[in-house]
This record gives structure tokens, C-alpha cells and sequence, in this order.
């Protein structure tokens, strides 16, 4: 709260330059008309392209997923198993969504920014929204699980140095090749196809 008083207010005279005040005047007049949903949490959703503290857009998406976790829990109350087909139902429903709503749009895949411009419009489309971003959220939730039933159980879970060795092996394998595919999207000559992206 204290942050978007500042920006609604005075931080627009902490500093000068020749973009300064274009850049900022903006964030400073949607600061003051949409100060109540960055407070409420529902930012993402009401008035998503006037955001005040465009960057805190995922603590909207936190916020609502924590007020949604005990709907998502119940179900592991219960019946363990159920609750988590349960859960991997909605993380396949989030998945499958947000495919559809990129395949519907045309959004093109890639990162945020692209290097043409072209896509600064279509963020809130398929970034924005809690129901394309909880996939990590169910995610976190599935492991939580399995490390509670480690830990209940006692179960003594022990890796030998082959397994470890190709687990890390893996991993950096799809984290390099997750950064380095969007360089494909970013290349300027790239043609939208709804099969890749």
C-alpha cells in the first residue's frame, strides 16, 4: 500500500529525464484510478492493461490461488487418491486452456517481451489470468503432498549416485532448452504457425 502511494504521488519527482516523466506519468494516473485493485488482489482481472505496479501482477495470482487452496484440498482429505486425480485434472484443465485460449487468439509463443514489440498487447490475454497459471501452483500442491506423506510415513528414500547423476542431467537438459527455444519465437522472420505456438 505504501509503494502505491508513492507511485501515485511523489515518485514521479524523485527524478528527471527525457523519458521520465512520459513513461511514468502513466503508471502514476493508474495508480491513482485503480489503487483498490491492486489492494484487493484482483488486478489481473479489473482493469489488467491500467495496472498500478504492473510488475506485482502475479501477487494477484498467488492471492487467488491461496483463497482457492481449500477447495483444492478437500478433496485429499478424504480419499488421497481421489483428491489427487482431482488434482491432475485441473492442472490438464489449466494446460488444456490456456493452449486453447493461445491456439483461439493466435498469441504467439515466446517471452513477454518480444524484440519487434509485437506482443506487448497480448500479455494480459495469456499471462494475466489465474486459470493459465495455476498449473505450477497445482503443481507445488502435488508435491507438498508427496513430501507431507515422506515425512508421515517415514519412508526412507535413497538415490544412487547413477540416479542422482541423470536427475541432474535432466534437468538442466530441459531448463537450457526451455530458455534457449524462445529464441525461435524471437527471431524477427518467425511466422506464426498454431501448431508450434
Amino acid at each position: 500500500a505504501l509503494v502505491m502511494l508513492v507511485y501515485g504521488t511523489v515518485a514521479v519527482h524523485v527524478t528527471d529525464g527525457p523519458m521520465w516523466r512520459r513513461v511514468f506519468e502513466f503508471l502514476q494516473m493508474f495508480c491513482q484510478k485503480n489503487w483498490w485493485s491492486n489492494l484487493l488482489y484482483i488486478s489481473n482481472y479489473v482493469n489488467p492493461y491500467e495496472m498500478c505496479l504492473p510488475q506485482t501482477w502475479y501477487l494477484a495470482i498467488e492471492f487467488q490461488l491461496y483463497v482457492l487452496s481449500p477447495l483444492l484440498l478437500l478433496p485429499l482429505v478424504g480419499n488421497q487418491r481421489r483428491g489427487l486425480v482431482f488434482l491432475a485434472l485441473a492442472f490438464l484443465a489449466t494446460i488444456l486452456g490456456g493452449i486453447i485460449n493461445s491456439y483461439m487468439l493466435e498469441i504467439q509463443a515466446g517471452g513477454l517481451i518480444r524484440l519487434d514489440r509485437t506482443r506487448e498487447g497480448t500479455n494480459v490475454l495469456d499471462y494475466f489470468y489465474t486459470q493459465y497459471r495455476a498449473s505450477s501452483f497445482l503443481i507445488g500442491m502435488a508435491l507438498g503432498l508427496l513430501l507431507f506423506r515422506v515425512k508421515e510415513d517415514h519412508w526412507n528414500i535413497r538415490f544412487s549416485k547413477v540416479q542422482v547423476l541423470v536427475g541432474w542431467l535432466a534437468a538442466t537438459s530441459l531448463f537450457v532448452t526451455t530458455v534457449l527455444a524462445v529464441s525461435v519465437f524471437q527471431d524477427p522472420l518467425y511466422v506464426y504457425t498454431a501448431w508450434l505456438d
